[in-house]
Parts: structure tokens; C-alpha cells; sequence
């Protein structure tokens, strides 16, 4: 062979890919896949973070939905003070009537409580807190709030809030029996406009409801009073004659006779 095509050959550079370049390959599909996953879980991170500020706000305003409830109020918060009291309150009450009993379940109760969590992002209730602290509250209103703390730390992506807190004003009456003014009636409402829809009367001895509709455990009334339960009548010794001003008037005339006032005479109900 001559001398001048063997140096053409030895020049020419071989087909395919060196080692070198297929190492060179490698490494960099591996740092672009290494960074597309970071990038996927990262979004997937801020998808879940971003849910969790719904399923947050789903939690509270299901909290405010009981509260509503001044029975339910009442029993989360009686006895505990309105001022800061950490770990004095480890769930939400709620009132249920079960075969004609009143229970109390306990509602969103705390991680530390049975370590349950809520949401496709797990969230943890940390804590319940009264505090008078916020600018807005206090003891000329009767006012305090109610603290909600949320543990995010499974979700948080870098350089968000590792926890959330959530505040629900709530007014009150204290107790005033006692030396540690604990908290005896609550309500979301001010509890001046709930006193102002009673009137009393000293002098025909009676109590005035002004406004709405009352029921007795019922939620919603739906008449002018609303009771879930039986009704009991004592004996009434009253002979008063029935007449137009006591027409639809109830009583019980004596141990087997429940008799109406149609506006003339007594009706007996019992026949």
C-alpha cells in the first residue's frame, strides 16, 4: 500500500461515538433528568401547598359553621378563660341528639389529641388558643380569638410559612362565680345584640323574645318556637273563663284533661 493512502487512513476519523463523548452523553441526561425531576416535584409541592390553603379555609369556616351554634359554643369553650391558656382546649364540641339524648362529639380535635390529620396534604391541627391580644378584641366588647394552628411542614416548599394560623372572633359572658373568670355563654355574635333580643316585663312578671324564632335543641327553627322533645304541663289550677283574649291558649285542666281556648270556651283535647 502506499505511503500516502495508509496517512489518509490513519486520519480519518473512526464511525459512532468515542467513550469519552458517550460518558460526556451520559453525565448530562443525567443532570437534565436529575433537574426535571427536582422541577416536577417542586411544582407537585406547590400544587399540595396550594391545596392545603383551601382545605385550611374548608376546616375554619366548618369551625365557624358549629360555633354558629351558641349551644356548641358554649360547650367547646365553658370553663376556660378567654385570655391565652395553651393546651386548655384539644377539639371543637358539637351537640348531637341520639334516641332522644344529647352527646357531645368531638369535632377536628388536635394532632397530639389522636394524631389524626386532615386533607390530601395531611394537615395537623397543632393547637387551639383563645387570645385577647389582637387589636380588635377585649374586654370592652366581651370579645376574644379563637386561634387555629396549622403544621405544614410536610408541604412547604422553600421559603413558605411552615405553619398557618386561622382567627375566629368570639364574644362572651364570664362567669362571675368564679375566681378564674371562665367563659359561661359564648356566641359569634355580639353578645350585647343577642342579650337585646329579650325584654323583660317586672311588671306582668314575663320574659320578651323580639326578634326571630326560638327552638329548643333545634338549630334551625322553623315556627315561632321550635322544640325537639316532649312538652310537660303542671295542673293548672286556674278557672279563669275562657275568652277571645286567651284564644289558642294550652293547659292542662287537671291530670287527664289538656284543654284549648278557641276564643269562647275550653275545648277538651283529650277525648
Amino acid at each position: 500500500m502506499p505511503v500516502q493512502v495508509l496517512k489518509m487512513k490513519l486520519n480519518q476519523k473512526p464511525n459512532g461515538f468515542s467513550f469519552i463523548e458517550v460518558l460526556l452523553s451520559l453525565l448530562l441526561l443525567t443532570v437534565f433528568s436529575y433537574w426535571g425531576i427536582k422541577t416536577l416535584e417542586e411544582q407537585k409541592q406547590r400544587i399540595l401547598y396550594a391545596n392545603q390553603e383551601i382545605e385550611i379555609t374548608a376546616i375554619t369556616e366548618e369551625i365557624r359553621r358549629i360555633l354558629t351554634n351558641s349551644q356548641n359554643c358554649a360547650i367547646s369553650f365553658q370553663g376556660k378563660r378567654p385570655t391565652t391558656e395553651v393546651g386548655a382546649i384539644n377539639s371543637i364540641q358539637r351537640l348531637s341528639v341520639f334516641n332522644g339524648r344529647e352527646n357531645s362529639q368531638a369535632r377536628f380535635p388536635t394532632f397530639s389529641m389522636n394524631g389524626q390529620t386532615y386533607g390530601e396534604g395531611k394537615l395537623k391541627i397543632l393547637s387551639y388558643e383563645l387570645s385577647d391580644q389582637a387589636y380588635d378584641v377585649g374586654n370592652e366588647d366581651r370579645s376574644t380569638e379563637l386561634l387555629i394552628k396549622f403544621d405544614r411542614k410536610n408541604t412547604a416548599p422553600k421559603g413558605k410559612p411552615t405553619e398557618s394560623v386561622e382567627k375566629i372572633k368570639i364574644y362572651y359572658l364570664l362567669n362571675s362565680s368564679e375566681d378564674r373568670q371562665t367563659i359561661e355563654v359564648c356566641s359569634l355574635s355580639p353578645i350585647k345584640e343577642v342579650l337585646e333580643t329579650w325584654e323583660t316585663d317586672p311588671t306582668h312578671n314575663r320574659l320578651i323574645y323580639t326578634s326571630g324564632a326560638v327552638g329548643i335543641k333545634v338549630d334551625l327553627p322553623t315556627s315561632k318556637l321550635d322544640i325537639n322533645g316532649p312538652i310537660q304541663f303542671g295542673d293548672s289550677s286556674d278557672k279563669q273563663e275562657c275568652n277571645f283574649e286567651l284564644r289558642g291558649q294550652l293547659k292542662k285542666a287537671t291530670t287527664t284533661q289538656l284543654v284549648l281556648c278557641d276564643g269562647v270556651k275550653w275545648i277538651n283535647l283529650t277525648n
